[in-house]
């Protein structure tokens, strides 16, 4: 299947963007959760209409409002790091679950569309922006929404298919380990 990370280079490209998605998670970490903000940063991404992303931002600090800021630019960084980290998760998943031909091909599509939630972020983090700045009229609440959203979907089911083909691994493992088992005794 076509992607455009060789084969060869996929296993350190994989290690070394999780590493830096833990690490640019870490520097981006910001405690904002309040009554009005209770999933911290996430309560302005799907806040959806103006007078809610004015309550969410209203109720931090200028302090708070800054770490968000913050937060959003190195969120830039890390959405790189993530999509990239489970695009290639996507792709060993597929290989794992190749035997099935249409499963392959969701991975590789899974693969592909990691890239699109990269794409989705980077406008959530401009809409996000522009409301941290004060403008936090239409259309900039409902962008972030529904691009949050989206991303959201895409990442969940990348996960989604990438424990299934985890759970394959470890069955076609354990199978195989038993089938040897058995032809020693």
């Amino acid at each position: 299947m076509l992607y455009p990370i060789p084969i060869r280079l996929r296993f350190p490209v994989f290690v070394i963007s999780l590493l830096l998605t833990a690490v640019v998670a870490w520097l981006m970490a910001a405690p904002l959760t309040t009554e009005h903000a209770p999933f911290g940063i996430v309560s302005l991404e799907l806040a959806r209409y103006p007078e809610v992303a004015q309550r969410v931002i209203g109720s931090w600090s200028a302090d708070q409002q800054a770490q968000a800021a913050a937060g959003v630019g190195w969120d830039f960084v890390w959405l790189l790091c993530y999509s990239t980290s489970l695009s290639l998760a996507c792709v060993w998943a597929a290989e794992k679950l190749g035997r099935f031909d249409f499963a392959l091909k969701i991975g590789y599509f899974l693969a592909w569309l990691c890239w699109l939630a990269a794409l989705l972020d980077g406008v959530e983090n401009i809409a996000l922006l522009r409301m941290l700045g004060g403008d936090t009229g239409p259309p900039w609440p409902a962008l972030s929404y529904w691009a949050a959203l989206v991303k959201f979907d895409i990442v969940i089911l990348g996960f989604l298919y990438v424990l299934a083909g985890a759970a394959m691994w470890l069955v076609l493992g354990l199978s195989r380990r038993s089938g040897n088992v058995r032809r020693e005794t």
